[in-house]
């Protein structure tokens, strides 16, 4: 597991800290990754050789053990096991484990949904019908470009605004806010004092597509600008909800 920084988060790791990935003994511009000896066994090395970016897209997904592969690992151990059968078995590696290492490989490999089938937010596969035209620069230490809006209530946006704000749509027209009454129905008889006081949390989980921002998006659009976010495992938190974790 990844060490803490002085501020106790745990900080996940890059190729060039990652503790599996280490030099080849014969080649020090080459490097093998240990995760991958350890769960097969295998004692040759050359079979435990990693690609830099095989190991950024690693890093990119959640963090690996043992007991827990990433699909980039488990698509590594694909390519050794196959080796390994071709090879007729090999030293710390017999054909009846590699065979039995890919069975499990299936399990951890990404699975691609069927046309049709993947569920992407709205928010995430359109533009907003409102975004206009993009705006000069102001001046050369602008950090974030601007875009015309036409909304009514709007002016000016820009890419983070825009993905945040309630009134984006791909209809064209504005549609109501539903009324809280509209949306949950009061029950015919009420039990207890009312509610006075709602609050939002956000439980993460490693996953396999990271879907993390696509949710608290979607929450901040709804009106809840500061949602409780409690971090289970090792998950890449997005850089504009740092402020969150």
């Amino acid at each position: 597991m990844p060490p803490p920084n002085s501020l106790g988060k745990l900080v996940l790791p890059t190729v060039e800290t990652c503790p599996h990935r280490r030099c080849a003994a014969e080649d020090a511009t080459r490097f093998e990754c240990d995760l991958l000896r350890t769960i097969s066994g295998a004692t040759d090395g050359s079979l435990c050789e990693v690609q830099p970016d095989a190991c950024r897209a690693c890093c990119e997904s959640f963090p690996p053990a043992a007991s827990r592969w990433n699909p980039v690992i488990a698509s590594l151990l694909f390519d050794l096991t196959y080796q390994v059968v071709t090879r007729g078995g090999i030293e710390g590696c017999s054909t009846e484990s590699a065979r039995t290492l890919q069975a499990k490989v299936n399990a951890a490999l990404e699975v691609e949904a069927g046309l049709g089938q993947a569920i992407v937010p709205a928010r995430e596969s359109g533009q907003c019908r409102f975004l206009g035209e993009r705006l000069p620069t102001n001046g050369e230490n602008s950090t974030q470009a601007e875009w015309q809006c036409l909304h009514p209530s709007h002016l000016v946006t820009t890419a983070d605004h825009c993905r945040l704000c309630r009134d984006w749509s791909s209809l064209p027209t504005i549609s109501r806010y539903l009324t809280p009454r509209e949306m949950v129905p009061p029950p015919a008889t009420r039990c207890g004092p009312p509610v006075r006081k709602w609050a939002v949390g956000v439980l993460t989980a490693p996953r396999r597509e990271a879907t993390l921002e696509w949710c608290l998006d979607s929450i901040v659009r709804a009106g809840w600008d500061r949602p409780h976010l409690f971090v289970d495992g090792l998950v890449r938190i997005p850089s504009r909800y740092d402020h969150l974790a």
